[in-house]
């Protein structure tokens, strides 16, 4: 008996579509044999690539009908964009009932709808007809979702009907154990070139809309910041999480609105009630500062991706207002001309990944997107093989794409820019309990920190008697609290009195020793207006000391070895504490300090990959990374001189 190939015709012909006609590389038994878009461009790119990677003889069609009419394809993928599935699924139901084709099944990219609604509409479309039905996520058919889901359906659902979205987070929320929100994304951009402006939404509670407010509604951040007032006004708490920044193409912490107008004192409050933190770093690079920004500082140069994603090509994004310590000193400058201070956030880190758990772990980073970068040569850190390099070249040649290779010293790599991914990070929060309300608090109180991956725990107080607090008492975080304030507050001028810090940082179970840990300060000074930054270290590890004029440790000498990536032993710290003081204290000077904690330095993931596959790791990426947290700031609120000054409009350059 002959085994029948099955049939398969995409709608839409874009990204997503050319994505998954290369996943099909390594599926038995199918063909792709058509393409129909909008665009009869786009249908026939796609419908180029997959016969060149081998994959069907796929052709472009002009309709949804004439691929359903056609008796050899019998499965559709629907990925065309997300407003159009009632209306293709309504075209497929009429074809069919009209007698035409023989598809027995439909596929549908993730979302199947605009919101629930339309999803539900979907499904019964395809069950009008009796097509079977499936959903292109790939990690709702891992084994351990398909287990979960098993058992949800089998056990739960019997005693609490139909599980859906918030359901779920309502039934594994175990206040003291396992804390859950309700959040979801708010994907919005400037251009069509990937300028990222996203944001993660988190509700307080268990209240929450009947539907979220999306880019449909605005792709403006205001009139998101304006809903979740109204929200707020109805009892229904929530803030807004901005990530990626290094990849919004300098548009997150613009001197202006979106719209270009002036910044005010009501736009600068708004924008603080709502996004009270920042993601400072994630898989997509990190977001604390770039060597442009800040020339002066030795380790800003620390997982820098440099492009937008989804830009094509691979477009680079420029730094300036897409990182935190920018934001910071363009808050200060704005605060200086009578604006206000929209960017007084506190810090916290994510994965972002899409591949269900995170990969965060720089010795195991297997994957950000599952498979478009699931295996160490997508990844471009092991060489492709000439059959690979053959099929990657005419694919995209074919598919009007650049040819991303390049070439090193052990072979042709690929060149995506997923070498740029990072194995990052965590958000910290020093909560009372492991409870909704207290881990919300916390997270509006902005006493939170981030983690590069690492578990560090790290602490930071300010305050006029923090001088006096006892290093090596056991109540040292009660007297740290009863005289000072944690991160994420303000200190407020007090008759020309110059506060103290305290810092504590210990290093994570599964980490590598501490190195140091630093203050970086970002002042308006004064005389000139202008915003200056300084990097202070406060400790040094092995005990060494810090040098007064260069306010730096000596290196510690830790060391990795390449070939096998075991480190230094019995060099740096599991823990590091200090008291410490601004030797250039000005109580007229607006300012902001936060922590950076370094451990010593570790191989890279990049690095892990090619050690693991029998290769010298790249020479032209970074081989090793150090592990760093950072604190959410203390900002110090001089004492007001009485003098009023007129708010700019427009942009304000900070740097010469």
């Amino acid at each position: 008996m002959i085994q029948k190939r099955i049939g398969i015709g995409f709608v839409g012909g874009g990204f997503i579509t050319k994505f998954h006609i290369q996943s099909l590389i390594g599926v038995r038994d199918c063909d792709v044999l058509g393409v129909m878009s909008r665009t009869k461009s786009s249908a026939e790119e796609s419908a180029s690539l997959a016969r060149t990677i081998g994959v069907g003889n796929a052709m472009a069609f002009n309709s949804v009908t004439d691929m359903v009419s056609d008796p050899n394809i019998n499965a559709l993928w629907i990925c065309a964009p997300n407003f159009t599935r009632i209306e293709i699924m309504e075209e497929i139901v009429n074809a069919i009932e009209s007698g035409k084709g023989e598809l027995i099944g439909v596929t549908c990219e993730k979302p199947l709808g605009r919101n629930v609604k339309e999803a539900k509409k979907v499904l019964e479309l395809t069950q009008k007809v009796g097509l079977l039905d499936g959903y292109l996520e790939n990690q709702v058919f891992a084994p351990s979702v398909t287990r979960g889901k098993e058992i949800i359906w089998s056990r739960g659902a019997k005693a609490t009907g139909r599980p859906y979205l918030a359901r779920a987070a309502e039934e594994h929320n175990d206040p003291g154990n396992f804390t859950t929100f309700l959040a979801y994304e708010y994907t919005t951009s400037t251009d069509t070139e990937g300028g990222n402006l996203h944001r993660n939404v988190f509700f307080e509670g268990s209240k929450r809309p009947l539907r979220p407010f999306t880019r449909i509604d605005s792709l403006n951040p205001e009139d998101l910041w304006t809903w979740m007032d109204d929200l707020r006004e109805r009892g229904v708490d929530s803030i807004a999480v901005p990530h990626n920044g290094n990849g919004s193409n300098g548009n997150m912490f613009e001197m202006e609105t979106f719209e270009g107008g002036p910044i005010n004192r009501n736009y600068s409050s708004k924008r603080m009630r709502n996004e009270p933190l920042v993601e400072v770093t994630q898989v997509k690079g990190t977001s604390e500062t770039h060597p442009l920004l800040s020339p002066d500082d030795e380790w800003a140069d620390f997982e820098i991706m440099d492009i937008r994603v989804g830009s094509r090509p691979p477009t680079y994004s420029m730094p300036q207002a897409g990182y935190v310590r920018d934001a910071y000193l363009r808050g200060l400058t704005l605060d200086w001309f009578g604006q206000g201070n929209p960017y007084k956030f506190g810090l916290i880190g994510s994965t972002d990944t899409h591949v269900l758990g995170g990969s965060f772990d720089e010795s195991n980073y297997w994957s950000k997107v599952g498979i478009l970068d699931g295996s160490p040569e997508a990844r471009g850190t092991i060489p492709l093989t000439q059959e690979r390099i053959n099929t990657v070249t005419q694919g995209l040649i074919d598919a009007n794409q650049p040819v991303l290779l390049i070439d090193r010293e052990q072979g042709t790599y690929m060149d995506v820019g997923f070498d740029q991914w990072g194995a990052s990070g965590l958000a910290a929060v020093w909560a009372e309990e492991n409870t909704r309300e207290s881990i919300f608090k916390a997270l509006r109180n902005k006493e939170t920190y981030a983690t590069s991956g690492s578990r560090i725990k790290l602490r930071f107080f300010a305050g006029y008697e923090i001088s006096s607090v006892d290093l090596d008492s056991s109540d040292l975080i009660s007297q740290a609290y009863e005289k000072g304030v944690p991160m994420g507050s303000d200190i407020n001028f007090d008759n020309g009195k110059e506060p103290h810090f305290l810092v504590w940082a210990v290093k994570g179970k599964n980490g590598a020793p501490l190195q140091r840990i630093q203050i970086i300060k970002g002042w308006i000074d004064t005389n000139s207006g202008r915003p200056k930054e300084m990097i202070y270290d406060v400790t040094c590890s092995d005990g060494l000391a810090v040098n007064p004029i260069t306010h730096r440790c000596p290196d510690n000498n830790a060391k990795v070895d390449i070939n096998t990536c075991k480190i230094s032993d019995n060099i740096g710290a599991v823990e590091l504490k200090a008291k410490w003081q601004d030797p250039e204290f000005n109580s007229t000077d607006n300012a902001f300090y936060y922590v950076r904690v370094l451990e010593n330095p570790t191989c890279r993931w990049s690095s892990w990959d090619a050690i693991k596959n029998g290769f010298e790791p790249r020479k032209d990426l970074h081989r090793t990374i150090q592990e760093r947290a950072w604190s959410s700031p203390i900002w110090f609120v001089p004492e007001d001189d009485g003098f009023e000054i007129i708010p700019l409009g427009g942009s304000i350059s900070l740097r010469n």
